[in-house]
């Protein structure tokens, strides 16, 4: 079997238009893999401030904790003096 010069045109033409919808498809992806790679990076970035804020607020109330915990050792040390004195 064989096809027309006629009917060869009329496939080459569908083929190209399908060809250059395949390509602005795939343009179009790239764009938007690009665009997620850019909030990902950017979603990453926060979420590592976040740590590192909660890492510093941890710490500090450990070590407010901790202060407490020393004011009240020396508070019970300075009442045990007292009870001790009387």
């Amino acid at each position: 079997m064989t096809i027309s010069a006629k009917d060869e045109l009329s496939l080459n033409a569908y083929l190209d238009g399908e060809l250059a919808s395949i390509e602005s498809r795939h343009a179009d992806l790239q764009r938007q893999h690009s665009q997620l790679e850019e909030m990902s990076a950017a979603l990453r970035q926060g979420a590592s401030r976040r740590d590192s804020e909660r890492a510093a607020s941890d710490a500090a109330l450990i070590e407010a904790s901790a202060g407490r915990d020393r004011e009240r050792a020396a508070r019970e040390a300075i009442e045990a003096e007292l009870a001790r004195l009387r």
